[in-house]
Protein backbone atom coordinates (compact mmCIF):
# COMPACT_ATOMS: atom_id res chain seq x y z
CA UNK A 1 0.00 0.00 0.00
CA UNK A 2 2.90 2.36 1.05
CA UNK A 3 4.39 1.34 -2.72
CA UNK A 4 1.22 2.49 -4.58
CA UNK A 5 1.22 5.67 -2.24
CA UNK A 6 4.30 6.62 -2.87
CA UNK A 7 3.77 6.31 -6.56
CA UNK A 8 0.68 8.35 -6.70
CA UNK A 9 2.40 11.10 -5.39
CA UNK A 10 5.30 10.91 -7.06
CA UNK A 11 2.98 11.07 -10.50
CA UNK A 12 1.69 13.76 -8.61
CA UNK A 13 4.84 15.59 -8.12
CA UNK A 14 5.78 14.94 -11.36
CA UNK A 15 2.80 16.68 -13.57
CA UNK A 16 1.78 19.33 -10.99
CA UNK A 17 1.72 22.03 -13.39
CA UNK A 18 -0.75 20.28 -16.07
CA UNK A 19 -2.73 19.64 -12.58
CA UNK A 20 -2.81 23.28 -11.59
CA UNK A 21 -4.18 23.78 -15.75
CA UNK A 22 -6.58 21.00 -15.06
CA UNK A 23 -7.76 22.88 -11.83
CA UNK A 24 -8.11 26.09 -13.33
CA UNK A 25 -9.89 25.28 -15.92
CA UNK A 26 -12.75 23.15 -14.05
CA UNK A 27 -12.82 26.02 -11.79
CA UNK A 28 -13.69 28.37 -14.83
CA UNK A 29 -16.22 26.24 -15.74
CA UNK A 30 -18.03 26.32 -13.10
CA UNK A 31 -18.35 30.02 -12.84
CA UNK A 32 -20.94 30.43 -15.21
CA UNK A 33 -23.10 27.58 -13.20
CA UNK A 34 -22.88 29.39 -9.62
CA UNK A 35 -23.65 32.91 -10.95
CA UNK A 36 -26.65 31.40 -12.11
CA UNK A 37 -27.85 29.81 -9.60
CA UNK A 38 -30.22 31.57 -7.90
CA UNK A 39 -32.87 30.57 -5.22
CA UNK A 40 -35.25 33.08 -5.89
CA UNK A 41 -35.90 31.33 -9.13
CA UNK A 42 -34.39 30.24 -12.67
CA UNK A 43 -33.39 33.23 -14.36
CA UNK A 44 -33.55 31.12 -17.54
CA UNK A 45 -36.48 29.59 -17.22
CA UNK A 46 -38.71 31.76 -19.58
CA UNK A 47 -36.22 29.97 -22.78
CA UNK A 48 -37.20 26.70 -21.34
CA UNK A 49 -39.73 26.11 -24.54
CA UNK A 50 -36.80 27.22 -26.73
CA UNK A 51 -34.47 24.79 -25.45
CA UNK A 52 -36.90 22.32 -25.57
CA UNK A 53 -38.37 22.89 -29.29
CA UNK A 54 -34.47 23.22 -30.27
CA UNK A 55 -32.43 20.55 -28.37
CA UNK A 56 -35.06 18.50 -26.79
CA UNK A 57 -36.12 15.11 -27.83
CA UNK A 58 -38.11 15.07 -31.53
CA UNK A 59 -36.24 18.08 -32.49
CA UNK A 60 -34.22 19.21 -35.61
CA UNK A 61 -31.53 19.61 -34.69
CA UNK A 62 -31.80 15.33 -33.06
CA UNK A 63 -32.48 14.54 -36.42
CA UNK A 64 -29.64 16.29 -38.00
CA UNK A 65 -27.36 14.20 -35.21
CA UNK A 66 -28.89 10.62 -36.24
CA UNK A 67 -27.92 11.22 -40.08
CA UNK A 68 -24.51 13.16 -39.22
CA UNK A 69 -23.80 9.83 -37.22
CA UNK A 70 -24.78 7.45 -40.62
CA UNK A 71 -22.90 9.16 -42.89
CA UNK A 72 -19.88 9.17 -41.07
CA UNK A 73 -20.53 5.54 -39.32
CA UNK A 74 -20.72 4.84 -43.52
CA UNK A 75 -17.30 6.94 -44.16
CA UNK A 76 -15.73 5.03 -41.26
CA UNK A 77 -16.43 1.75 -42.54
CA UNK A 78 -15.34 2.02 -45.80
CA UNK A 79 -11.99 3.34 -44.67
CA UNK A 80 -11.67 0.42 -42.45
CA UNK A 81 -13.73 -2.17 -43.73
CA UNK A 82 -15.31 -3.65 -40.48
CA UNK A 83 -18.78 -4.61 -39.50
CA UNK A 84 -17.59 -3.27 -35.62
CA UNK A 85 -18.04 0.53 -36.65
CA UNK A 86 -21.80 0.09 -36.87
CA UNK A 87 -21.44 -0.91 -33.32
CA UNK A 88 -20.24 2.22 -32.14
CA UNK A 89 -23.02 4.12 -34.09
CA UNK A 90 -25.49 1.87 -31.84
CA UNK A 91 -23.92 3.45 -28.90
CA UNK A 92 -23.33 6.78 -29.82
CA UNK A 93 -26.89 6.79 -31.37
CA UNK A 94 -28.29 5.54 -27.62
CA UNK A 95 -25.88 8.14 -25.89
CA UNK A 96 -27.87 10.80 -28.53
CA UNK A 97 -30.94 9.39 -27.57
CA UNK A 98 -30.22 9.78 -23.96
CA UNK A 99 -28.55 13.09 -24.12
CA UNK A 100 -31.27 15.27 -25.94
CA UNK A 101 -34.00 12.95 -23.58
CA UNK A 102 -32.03 14.76 -20.54
CA UNK A 103 -32.22 18.24 -22.42
CA UNK A 104 -35.88 18.59 -23.50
Amino acid sequence: MKRVLKGIFKLLKAHKNKLAIVGAVTAAAMIPGVALADDSGDLLSSQQTTVNSTFGHGSSLEKWFYIAEVFLSLIAYFRVRTPMVFMGLIMVMIFTRIAFGLIG
